[in-house]
């Protein structure tokens, strides 16, 4: 059967949880797929487990990368695909049955419709559902939410190739972490993005080991791509003026206040620590709310975030 649908699958280091992710593909209703693992030069036992998937189903192919991130990987990955249709899935999510047969349908509907997502449930470690996730569905509604936040799940996506290739990249380094919101607003200027309302993805979180200065860097990422995105769409700079990664330093020297950038930083920091004392990690909330102090504090923020942590757990923030 000749593939409809090209996997791109990123792997460093995630033998943990590679076995479920592969085999939520092998478990698809729609079969006409091939799955690119593509191992970042993984120094445990990913490799090893891809193969063994390889050699029992030959649409599954291993593909050796050095380690060199995964924005470099997607790309290598863009170029091997040569069918119509590529999706994306990481090392430790789950992709619910009907995925692809939902999203190939929907995309063959909709000519007009570039890239369509989903709705996802969030998952601790050990599998269990921790919440649902309903993004904006329409096109005029991811439209108007994309400017301020990313409302596209980067590993419930499928999108067409033939418009992935009009793109740069088509996933850049400027902005760490957030390579596939800086890439869908590049899209959305003239490609319809949707989403839709069935849960298409189990999104696998490790509340257990919060990792701050990640948070920090890709909150960071986010606000200078909506704010490139908006200098770019009024004329006020060209994607050849840019340089990598588009860090703070350079998101200030482009005029966005500090001030502006602190908040930013502060939200994200403390919608995590929210984010860990729902899931019942309140040591994590804990570690994740000192963060947010340290970042220039709204003393009324980092308060509600604290009595929200002891409402929920009992626990107090020193």
């Amino acid at each position: 059967m000749k593939p409809v649908v090209t996997v791109l699958m990123p792997i460093y280091n995630g033998e943990s949880y590679l076995d479920s992710a592969i085999n939520s593909v092998l478990g698809q209703t729609y079969q006409a797929w091939e799955l690119l693992c593509l191992d970042d030069g993984s120094s445990d036992n990913s490799r090893a487990i891809i193969q063994r998937f390889s050699d029992r189903d030959d649409r599954i192919q291993l593909i050796k990368l050095d380690h060199r991130g995964i924005v470099s990987a997607l790309n290598h990955g863009v170029k091997q695909a040569q069918t119509k249709f590529i999706a994306r899935l990481d090392a430790d999510d789950i992709a619910l049955p009907s995925r692809f047969e939902l999203q190939i349908q929907y995309l063959e509907r909709h000519p007009e419709v570039a890239l369509v997502g989903g709705s996802y449930q969030t998952i601790r470690a050990d599998g269990s559902v921790w919440k649902d996730n309903i993004p904006p569905l329409r096109y005029q509604d991811v439209l108007a939410r994309l400017p301020q936040s990313n409302c596209i799940a980067h590993p419930a996506v499928m999108m067409r190739r033939s418009v992935l290739d009009q793109f740069e990249g088509p996933y850049r380094e400027w902005f760490p972490f957030a390579e596939d919101y800086d890439l869908w607003l590049r899209m959305s200027v003239q490609h319809r993005l949707e989403n839709l309302p069935d849960i298409l993805l189990q999104y696998r979180r490790d509340f257990a080991n919060p990792r701050p200065a990640r948070t920090v860097t890709q909150a960071i990422s986010t606000l200078a791509a909506s704010f490139v995105h908006r200098l770019r769409r009024d004329g006020m700079i060209r994607d050849d003026q840019l340089s990598m990664p588009f860090d703070e330093q350079r998101l200030i020297a482009a005029g966005c206040p500090v001030a502006r950038i602190h908040e930013v930083v502060r939200k994200a920091l403390l919608s995590e620590a929210r984010a860990s004392a729902k899931a019942g990690f309140p040591a994590q909330a804990q570690i994740l709310i000192r963060e947010a102090k340290k970042v220039a504090p709204k003393l009324w923020q980092v308060r509600d975030c604290v009595d929200f942590l002891w409402k929920v757990t009992q626990v107090r923030v020193a």
